[in-house]
């Protein structure tokens, strides 16, 4: 484990020596340090604002600018993300650009892109305002693989318990006719442990693909709505009157 951790500071780190044209020489040199710890920064940075791997953000306001990072490398790009959240713009960073803030009218946002094209020469066909952009999902690539591989390792050590897919059959509930008419209660989903990791759903939902992990959500009172298998043969269970799904093997419905 503190191998591929290791391993995960000096790539960043080199990474960013390259782009702040800091030369790596001996570990124990001033230039190393200075560029090991500009890695540890943009790890500390990308993990606090765009989390440990993707989650999704909610857009509140109509406008966003992005910067569009399709023909940049994503170290620059990152580093055009740290030095624009330091002269606080509320940034984020996806697969096909840096969000840039969101605002209330569209004079503000356009406001803010000459500002950026300004302050640091960036292409003005780079820069664009989206409008009515009701989510986006971050992608933090320092840690795409890095998490990934500290997942392994915990499975290895016994921290994470690897569960399989339970199928259920449909049951069929047949309504007996009454006179007297008589109170329905709604089925409640109940967790199996005090917190269960919760999915939203963006896209198809016949893909496992489109259900984006939202975070590890407590325990509460959940009304159970429906139950969704995907092609790939997933089941999640979806939460009444929301966006929100719980995979079926983490809870039970009662």
């Amino acid at each position: 484990m503190k191998k591929i951790i290791l391993l995960g500071f000096l790539a960043i780190s080199l990474a960013f020596g390259a782009k702040m044209n800091i030369e790596i020489y001996e570990p124990n040199s001033k230039n190393f340090r200075d560029g090991f710890e500009a890695g540890i920064k943009a790890l500390d940075f990308q993990a606090k604002t765009d989390g440990f791997q993707q989650k999704l953000i909610t857009i509140n306001k109509p406008y966003l600018l992005v910067f569009d990072i399709k023909k940049t490398p994503f170290h620059e790009a990152l580093f055009l993300q740290i030095i624009s959240a330091r002269e606080g713009f509320d940034t984020h960073f996806t697969k096909e650009f840096v969000s840039l803030g969101e605002f209330e009218r569209d004079i503000d946002a356009k406001d803010a892109k000459e500002l950026m094209i300004r302050k640091y020469r960036l292409n003005p066909n780079d820069l664009k305002i989206l409008t009515n952009q009701s989510s986006i999902v971050t992608y933090p690539f320092l840690f795409h693989n890095f998490y990934k591989n500290i997942l392994n390792e915990a499975q290895k050590l016994g921290y994470v318990i690897k569960t399989e897919v339970a199928y259920t059959n449909k049951i069929q509930i047949n309504t007996p006719k009454k006179t007297i008419p008589t109170k329905v209660v709604s089925k409640k989903i109940v967790f199996k442990n005090p917190r269960a990791m919760g999915y939203v759903l963006q896209g198809d939902f016949k893909s496992s693909s489109s259900f984006i992990e939202k975070g590890l959500l407590k325990a509460t009172d959940y009304e159970f709505e429906k139950s969704i298998t995907t092609d790939e043969g997933e089941i999640f269970v979806k939460v009444k009157g929301q966006n929100l799904y719980f995979p079926n093997s983490d809870v039970s419905i009662k």
